[in-house]
């Protein structure tokens, strides 16, 4: 499963658990012993060695007991598959770092890798984002000195708040752009991160606010 979309369903997961554990607070917190006696079944609550016989017009009770057998066959199970999520991501997320590193340590090595049609440096990633985040782009070519701070995914960006987001959106599998050029018929700007959805391949602009006065034309621009 694509990582992006595994953070998803742990997300979801979360939440169920939440749920299962507020459901169990509203159930009887004891333990249905059902015994079968010829063609009928009878209802107990187990209490250690003298269980408590249910009578079927308790039958409301019986059913709640069943719910929190069930309930917390559930939950356990929810929380051993979040568990073993857990440790997938976490493996994912060190294997990613000592690539990145791999890639950071043999930069040389890199370069002659990225012109071979085969290079895929994350098979995690579908084949249509792969070409997009290997594809080469007109950057913004504005002061490039300032290019000072380094992202996790090795790219150079101009703050540290920037750092933050990039870091963020390679953290959470999302492909995406630095200053990519965006062209209008009479103008091209630089937004700060170009991304593109990890979903439905829909292309979207951040442009963060540390600069706003200058962001105001790609604001305008994008609400056409």
């Amino acid at each position: 499963m694509y990582i992006y979309e595994m953070k998803k369903e742990r997300a979801h997961l979360a939440k169920q658990i939440a749920k299962l554990q507020k459901d169990l607070e509203l159930l009887p917190n004891q333990k249905l012993f059902i015994t079968k006696n010829g063609k009928y079944n009878k209802w107990y609550i187990a209490n250690g060695h003298t269980p408590v016989y249910i009578k079927k017009n308790q039958r409301e009770l019986a059913e709640k007991l069943a719910q929190r057998e069930i309930t917390e066959m559930n939950l356990k199970n929810a929380c051993q598959e979040l568990d073993s999520m857990d440790r997938y991501i976490k493996e994912h997320e060190q294997r990613s770092l000592e690539q990145q590193k791999w890639f950071t340590n043999n930069s040389e090595l890199q370069k002659l890798l990225e012109t071979s049609k085969d290079f895929t440096p994350d098979s995690s990633t579908d084949e249509y984002l792969q070409k997009w985040m290997q594809e080469s782009y007109e950057s913004n070519p504005r002061y490039p000195e300032k290019l000072i701070h380094k992202t996790m995914d090795g790219k150079r960006v101009r703050s540290k708040s920037e750092v933050i987001i990039a870091n963020a959106l390679h953290h959470h599998g999302i492909p995406y752009r630095y200053e990519c050029a965006f062209r209008s018929e009479d103008m091209t700007i630089y937004p700060d991160f170009t991304i593109c959805h990890p979903q439905n391949k829909q292309i979207f602009y951040w442009e963060h606010f540390g600069m706003m006065d200058l962001s105001r034309p790609f604001q305008v621009l994008c609400k056409r």
